[in-house]
């Protein structure tokens, strides 16, 4: 509580703590296509957003700044409470689990999983002495 000139008391408000809005995702891509992960944080402040890749621990971005030198890798955000980690021309080794991380003291975080799938390859072949035919 703390005294307003007239010696009342008026409660301080607390600042919000930052909050997810939605679950991050699953996603199953097939090979060479694009995807996104959405992050919806509430509440930010001064805190930071950042993506990681969870299985190699590796930071991808922080913020709106990519850290990852990955060209297949983007982030974009809405300027209010949206960020969302792009991955184009999905490849095999993009599947792993996908960390939305906000550096509160302890830290919160989501995690969304991608699944890369590998379209089969399809052979058509002619026997010797045969025509190909539509």
């Amino acid at each position: 509580m703390s005294q307003t000139v007239d010696g009342s008391e008026m409660p301080i408000q607390a600042e919000l703590e930052p909050e997810f809005l939605q679950a991050l995702e699953n996603h199953t891509v097939t090979q060479g296509r694009d995807v996104h992960f959405t992050c919806v944080v509430n509440h930010l402040s001064n805190y930071r957003v950042a993506w990681i890749k969870s299985d190699s621990k590796a930071i991808l971005a922080i913020h709106t700044n990519m850290v990852a030198l990955n060209p297949r890798l983007s982030v974009t955000y809405n300027n209010h409470n949206t960020w969302k980690l792009h991955v184009s021309n999905v490849q095999a080794n993009d599947s792993g689990t996908y960390m939305c991380q906000v550096n509160t003291d302890p830290m919160k975080s989501q995690m969304g999983h991608l699944s890369v799938v590998i379209p089969p390859d399809i052979v058509d072949t002619v026997t010797e002495g045969s025509s190909a035919q539509n």
